[in-house]
């Protein structure tokens, strides 16, 4: 009689590729150098959320003084 069951890989063979370089990840990096260019009028009268982006924005690393 034969066998129904395939005799497939467990999960740690599927998913472990072996490659300990994968958990050496960066968690911390330097902030951008310079200052949003945050105005009176952008605080005032432009919706919250573009003062937002561009915090957001700059994290990511553009330059604080290209966001206006």
């Amino acid at each position: 009689m034969t066998s129904r069951f395939i005799n497939l890989p467990g999960p740690s063979e599927i998913l472990d590729s072996g490659d300990r370089s994968l958990y050496e990840v960066v968690t911390h990096r330097p902030g951008p150098v310079g200052e949003l260019p945050l105005t009176d009028r952008i605080l005032r009268d432009r919706p919250s959320g573009d003062a937002f982006g561009m915090t957001q924005d700059a994290g990511m690393g553009w330059r604080p003084s290209g966001l206006a």
